[in-house]
């Protein structure tokens, strides 16, 4: 996992790379959407880091790119998720993990791990909601089962396993990948949220749109 880091630290912005970690091992993606007669030089070191692993390399329609994963991530499934942004993976991040995923309840409990950078650190971290432009990878701990009565136990390892993480992330979060409530004042920052909430109590002041990761106006209370 820490070379998959390196190398992508080495890559040009056409360049991106994620992996899940699960009970069963460990998944890469590297993609590639530069010049074709550059990929293998882009791509094949990823495969070196394999060893007795095993996949493919090739070109793939963005459509398949991105469905690859709907039968795991299935309708009627049940998902917890959190999540958050590093500034790099380093060792001590690869050990939470490690550590962690050993006891997650299911096979299909996952950590995700996805590298950002490129266009969306382009923008500067004040002119817009979106919180974490500088981050290095953005990561999710997420628990996924099918059996109702599993409930409970996947959802304090998703929460346990992701506060693990958490303790070495950044303070800025993506509010869209959170299960749970009431982290958006935390997650965008003091200043953006007040500027947030003054959006709000102009365009929503009785709070109508609240089942979210809501931003409280200024003339409404807590329920």
């Amino acid at each position: 996992i820490t070379g998959l880091g390196d190398l992508a630290r080495q890559r040009p912005r056409e360049f991106s790379v994620a992996f899940t970690l699960t009970r069963g091992g460990l998944s890469v993606t590297a993609v590639w959407v530069g010049d074709s007669g550059r990929a293998d030089q882009m791509l094949s070191p990823f495969g070196d880091l394999a060893g007795v692993g095993e996949g493919e390399m090739g070109a793939m329609p963005f459509l398949h790119l991105q469905s690859r994963n709907d039968a795991h991530s299935a309708w009627s499934r049940r998902y917890y998720a959190k999540g958050g942004f590093w500034s790099d993976i380093t060792g001590d991040i690869v050990d939470a993990m490690l550590e962690q995923i050993t006891s997650a309840p299911t096979m299909d409990c996952e950590f995700y791990i996805t590298q950002l950078g490129g266009a969306v650190a382009d923008v500067r971290e004040g002119d817009t909601a979106y919180s974490g432009r500088q981050a290095g990878y953005y990561w999710i701990a997420e628990p996924v089962w099918d059996d109702p009565a599993d409930d409970e136990r996947c959802i304090e390892w998703g929460r346990f396993a992701a506060g693990r993480l958490a303790d070495r992330s950044i303070a800025a979060n993506y509010v869209n990948e959170q299960s749970d409530t009431a982290i958006a004042s935390g997650a965008y920052g003091a200043i953006k949220y007040d500027r947030l909430r003054h959006l709000k109590t102009r365009l929503d002041p009785s709070n109508l749109f609240r089942l979210n990761q809501n931003i409280l106006p200024f003339a409404a209370t807590p329920e």
